[in-house]
């Protein structure tokens, strides 16, 4: 994201890109679009903000997952006894 972010896409076909991502699921490669169409979407220089702030947010989501529930809700729940009190 770092390289994409400072350079300049000059050719979308030579970079490849488009706004999909592969996960693998139970040991299966998942591809998961990060807009509606997202696999024959590609990143140009036009779109590649949109492109890093998906990607960002998807990653975010991603690593909510690995967190238990209990204990989402028991940092949610002192986040919310120290703001009130």
């Amino acid at each position: 994201m770092v390289w994409l972010k400072e350079n300049v896409i000059a050719d979308p076909d030579q970079l490849g890109m488009t706004f999909s991502v592969n996960e693998e699921v139970f040991g299966k490669i998942v591809e998961k679009e990060l807009k509606f169409g997202g696999k024959n979407v590609q990143v140009t220089e036009k779109n590649k903000k949109v492109s890093i702030t998906k990607c960002t947010l998807l990653l975010q989501v991603l690593q909510l997952r690995c967190v238990p529930t209990p204990v989402a809700a028991l940092l949610l729940y002192n986040r919310y006894v120290l703001v009130v009190r």
